[in-house]
């Protein structure tokens, strides 16, 4: 496993060549969790269309039917509406020095693998999609 300290280490981790990769693959005998397979199932699912109203109650016992906009992953997509006492700010103080939000620290986040950072890069990009 590696340890990540930015973004830039994720893409740059996400583009390693497979010889370069497999040249590491004592990393998954080291005890990797994520798996290519694991890596290729979470890619097809973040790729595939979303399921029908029909799809999901075919999929949900009946006394769940009246909820099953709560599993309907277009829902998920979506923001909130504004609610004026559930809300919250939070205010990012700029850099006195320049001028500009501050840049994440540089500490050392939690170390992973090659395929895990994939995965991680992939629900990034997926969010920012969605503006979350």
């Amino acid at each position: 496993e590696v340890c990540l300290t930015s973004m830039e280490e994720v893409e740059r981790l996400c583009n390693i060549s497979d010889q370069e990769w497999e040249d590491t693959q004592l990393l998954r005998i080291a005890g990797a969790k994520v798996l290519p397979k694991d890596f290729e199932k979470f890619k097809d699912r973040m790729e595939r269309a979303p399921m029908t109203k029909a799809e999901i109650l075919a999929k949900l016992p009946k006394v769940l039917y009246p909820l099953y906009y709560g599993f309907d992953p277009r829902e998920a997509d979506e923001i909130p509406p504004h609610r004026d006492k559930l809300d919250h700010q939070i205010d990012i103080q700029l850099d006195s020095e320049t001028g500009k939000a501050p840049r994440p620290s540089s500490q050392r986040l939690r170390p992973l693998s090659r395929d895990k950072a994939q995965v991680v890069k992939l629900y990034i990009d997926d969010m920012l999609r969605k503006s979350h």
